[in-house]
C-alpha cells in the first residue's frame, strides 16, 4: 500500500506546502540511518528533542528487536531497559487502546503508581512530555513513534505535521527493513546488561 494512500486513509491531507516539504525531506533519504537522522533533524525544527520508533505489539512479551531506531539519551535508555519499564509505560499502554496520537502528559493521571514512575523518571532525564503516534498494520501489528521534549510547545498544526511525518517514516522504514536495509537491534550481551544496571544505579566507573 502506497504511503499517500495510508495517509489519505487516516484522513491526513497532503495539501499544504509544509506537508509536501516534510514528505519530500524524508523521501530524499535512501537508507535507514539517513532516514532516522533526517527525522531527528525534522523534530528538532519543531522544538522536540528525541524520538523512538518500533514495534509495541504484545508489550508483556520480552523481545530484543522492538526498537527500530531511537535518539533518547543513553542514560535514560539504559534506565528504561534495566528497570523493565516497557510493559509498565503508560504511553505504551495507551497506544494499544487508541488510534489517535496523544500527549504523554494526558496519560499521567490515568496511570498507576508504576506507570507514573516511568514518566517521573523520564522527567529526571529532561524528557518532561512528548507526543505519541500509534500506527496499526493490516496484519494486526502495532508500531509507535514517540517524540519527547523538555519543553512541549507544539501547536495543533505542528502535531498534525509530525503525525503525517511519522506515518511516512514508518512506511519507509518498514520497506527498508523488508529489504534488509535495517538490521534488528542486536541483543545485549551479559556484560552489557551488567553495565546497564550500573548506569541505572548512577555509577559510571
Amino acid at each position: 500500500m502506497g504511503v499517500v494512500n495510508i495517509l489519505q486513509e487516516l484522513g491526513v491531507l497532503l495539501l499544504t506546502d509544509t506537508g509536501y516539504a516534510l514528505v519530500a525531506h524524508l523521501e530524499r533519504q535512501d537508507s535507514g540511518p539517513a532516514l532516522l537522522a533526517s527525522f531527528q533533524r525534522l523534530i528538532l525544527a519543531f522544538g522536540m528533542d528525541h524520538f523512538w520508533i518500533g514495534d509495541v505489539s504484545n508489550p508483556d512479551t520480552p523481545r530484543d528487536n522492538r526498537r527500530w531506531g531511537a535518539t533518547f539519551p543513553v542514560g535514560w535508555y539504559w534506565r528504561y531497559v534495566s528497570h523493565n519499564h516497557f510493559p509498565h509505560d503508560p504511553v505504551v499502554m495507551r497506544i494499544g487502546q487508541t488510534t489517535r496520537p496523544f500527549r504523554w502528559s494526558d496519560s499521567y493521571d490515568r496511570a498507576g503508581a508504576r506507570g507514573r514512575r516511568v514518566l517521573d523518571e523520564a522527567a529526571q532525564f529532561g524528557i518532561r512530555d512528548g507526543y505519541a503516534i500509534p500506527i496499526r498494520g493490516r496484519d494486526g501489528s502495532l508500531a509507535m513513534v514517540s517524540i519527547g521534549a523538555r519543553d512541549y510547545a507544539l501547536r495543533r498544526q505542528d502535531e498534525m505535521a509530525l503525525h503525517m511525518a511519522s506515518l511516512y517514516l514508518h512506511a519507509r522504514l518498514s520497506s527498508l527493513r523488508g529489504h534488509a536495509g535495517i538490521r534488528p537491534a542486536p541483543k545485549l550481551t551479559p556484560r552489557e546488561r551488567e553495565c546497564l544496571k550500573w548506569v541505572a544505579a548512577g555509577k559510571t566507573d
